[in-house]
């Protein structure tokens, strides 16, 4: 069974309305497919798209960073469970804790063509495909 879960370009799409103006947003999907995705945000929006996502990182930084200020750390917080140099992919999305605690469900690329549901054992980290 494969899923693909993408919904995360849904914030640096309303980064872009919220400062560019909603239109942008629909123009960007318009001209895309007419001059390109990297022609659109020139002509759309006046930058080039990997400006745009170095501005909207940087901006990401500076309204949450200073959020995680008196937090606890890491390390303090918990043990890695999902981690590319455990027994997992590099993007472990959606994770979701057994009510016992003893496994973890997420989606991850891990099957490196497609995203799939994978569930792992919360103590070992050790990983398998649903």
């Amino acid at each position: 069974m494969s899923y693909f879960p993408y919904r995360y370009g849904q914030a640096y799409l309303a980064y872009i309305g919220g400062k560019y103006g909603d239109v942008a947003v629909a123009n960007l999907f318009k001209l895309s497919g007419r001059v390109g995705v990297d022609s659109a945000f020139v002509y759309t929006l006046g930058i080039t798209a990997d400006s745009l996502s170095t501005e909207w990182i940087d901006t990401i930084k500076e309204i949450y960073l200073p959020l995680t200020a008196d937090r606890d750390s890491m390390e303090q917080a918990g043990r890695k469970v999902l981690a590319s140099d455990i027994d997992s992919g590099t993007m472990n999305i959606a994770p979701v804790v057994s009510p016992d605690g003893q496994y973890v469900a997420y989606l991850s690329e891990k099957d490196l063509f497609e995203i799939n549901l994978f569930i792992a054992d919360a103590n070992t980290g050790k990983s398998f495909a649903v």
